[in-house]
């Protein structure tokens, strides 16, 4: 940086603030001037990097004003902690009591659960073969009525079939769904817990870093590379720190998220 850059350094700190105490904005005019300077841009590239700029700029002040209406982590995870417990408990009841579905519920609440389901899904989530037993006879008639076989006329033709799967499976069937809900929601917070906490994950910065990897090659004309002395590297660490982002790590954050760009890119030529 240079030394007029160096000595308005007032925005870095001892550590990197959270993303809630970012303030990102578009350079100044006179930082924007002392940046075109910096870089030594043509007005044809510096045109470039304005609008790259502030794409990321209008950007991250629409995640900021999402993030602003989401509930907080903390009730977040509560919520879902109790929902889990509800669903955890409700699986248990229907495992001690399910076969008393047929004489609570109503006998076509339980035909809309078959309905529900594919004798192929069915067959799973009862572990038994499911599918009629007479499908080929079945196949046969309707060839021979004429009927043109398309998975609307077949879903038509056995739909009675399917109905009657939930009188017959239907405590099993409703285990089976809930559990595709309770099962990754409890593995989910058993993750969970496993966080120790640290530094939060800046994506925010992430985003702006990646946007300029993206444009560097209209901007600068060249591939950007992780050298510290590089153009890259001088056109990004001045963007975002003239936008409103600490200097503290950023090189690193840079050289990260280019190394991941690269890997991508080449994952995606293979």
């Amino acid at each position: 940086m240079s030394t007029k850059t160096t000595s308005r350094k007032k925005k870095l700190t001892a550590s990197l603030p959270s993303e809630g105490e970012l303030h990102i904005h578009f350079p100044n005019d006179e930082d924007w001037k002392d940046l075109k300077k910096s870089l030594g841009l043509s007005k044809k590239h510096s045109k470039i990097l304005m609008e790259v700029l502030g794409d990321i700029v209008m950007d991250i002040a629409q995640i900021t004003k999402l993030k602003k209406a989401q509930v907080k982590r903390s009730d977040a995870i509560r919520r879902i902690q109790n929902l889990e417990l509800r669903l955890e408990q409700t699986i248990k009841t229907l495992r001690i009591e399910g076969k008393d579905l047929i004489e609570i519920l109503p006998l076509s609440a339980l035909e809309d659960v078959g309905d529900l389901f594919t004798f192929a899904a069915a067959s799973s989530a009862t572990e038994k073969n499911l599918y009629p037993k007479d499908y080929l006879k079945d196949r046969q008639s309707m060839e021979a009525a004429g009927t043109l076989m398309t998975l609307q006329t077949i879903d038509q033709h056995y739909a009675h079939r399917r109905r009657d799967l939930g009188l017959l499976h239907g405590a099993d069937l409703l285990i089976h769904t809930l559990e595709k809900i309770q099962v990754p929601l409890k593995s989910w917070l058993e993750r969970n817990t496993q966080n120790t906490g640290g530094r939060p994950k800046q994506s925010i910065r992430e985003l702006a870093i990646q946007r300029l990897i993206h444009f560097a090659p209209a901007i600068l004309g060249s591939k950007p590379t992780p050298s510290v002395t590089g153009p890259f590297m001088q056109m990004a660490t001045l963007s975002l720190y003239y936008c409103g982002f600490p200097e503290d790590g950023l090189e690193k954050a840079i050289a990260t998220e280019l190394r991941k760009w690269n890997a991508f890119k080449e994952a995606a030529e293979e």
